[in-house]
């Protein structure tokens, strides 16, 4: 019988070492300010213009190669559905990138209620 745990795990695709890969920075802001709810490796989050966000980290990471995953709601209960996508006209870098966040009709918004997590190694 093989049992399987995290000491005889081999985690590469490609020769990528997965087994480094963590949550590098995240927060949870109100986009209305935008005003910093909590956070790890964030040192700033400014608002260009309705729902279009740059976000600087503390720690640069090792490469600009990272994936953010984000979502979006009101406090207030809304039915409104967000989408949360990274912005194009930034380039991200081992410390900073874009966000953009719609609602379902394609508008730019600021809930008030905006979360991401930011993966890499």
């Amino acid at each position: 019988m093989t049992t399987n745990n995290a000491s005889n795990l081999t985690n590469t695709v490609s020769g990528t070492d997965f087994s480094t890969v963590s949550v590098k920075a995240w927060a949870i802001f109100d986009g209305s300010g935008p005003t910093l709810t909590s956070s790890y490796n964030i040192s700033s989050i400014t608002q260009g213009s309705q729902g279009d966000y740059t976000i600087t980290m503390t720690n640069a990471l090792s490469s600009a190669a990272y994936a953010v995953v984000a979502s979006a709601g009101n406090e207030s209960g809304s039915s409104n559905l967000f989408i949360c996508a990274p912005r194009n006209l930034i380039t991200s870098t081992t410390t900073q990138f874009g966000m953009i966040v719609r609602d379902q009709s394609g508008a730019r918004q600021s809930p008030s209620n905006i979360s991401f997590m930011v993966i890499g190694n």
